[in-house]
């Protein structure tokens, strides 16, 4: 979702803020038909504040999970920024593994299958593309929610 996507309406003495709902369904059906065929997760170690603004992190959903290792499929495209701790990521069947650590935008593909190692306490904000269009829609909504949320303090 994109700050592009907002307008602003003004009625009765009061600015109210609304989704254009064509745009924002719009989206999340081409993301979701889009079929990334990147295979291998990407990490950005200095995302600048200006493209975090651009990609609208700040209304992002939290999830968080204390140290632990865990088997992961993803059934989306999921960008992540991590907030706190420090993960290591180890494709199904071997390959290389993934550090990514608090600081780091991190994106992983659609389709990825590998072990989580949470090896110190994991807080991200994430977004999903592509992939199971449900869990695509929830998340937007999660994010228009947030969005709202800050307009309204």
């Amino acid at each position: 979702m994109q700050i592009a996507f907002f307008r602003e309406w003004k009625g009765m003495g009061v600015t109210l803020y609304f989704i254009g709902v064509a745009a924002f369904f719009s989206s999340i059906a081409a993301s979701s038909n889009n079929r990334n065929n990147m295979k291998e997760i990407t990490v950005d170690s200095n995302p600048s504040e200006a493209r975090l603004k651009e990609m609208g992190v700040a209304y992002w959903p939290t999830w968080e999970k204390e140290v632990s290792v865990f088997p992961w499929e993803f059934v989306t495209t999921e960008t992540a920024l991590i907030l706190e701790g420090e993960c290591e990521m180890t494709p199904e069947g071997g390959g290389p593994s993934v550090t990514f650590k608090a600081g780091d935008l991190v994106v992983f593909p659609l389709g990825y299958k590998g072990t989580w190692e949470v090896k110190k306490a994991l807080k991200k904000r994430y977004r999903h593309s592509g992939g199971k269009l449900v869990k695509c829609i929830f998340n937007r909504l999660s994010i228009f929610s947030n969005f709202i949320k800050s307009i309204m303090k």
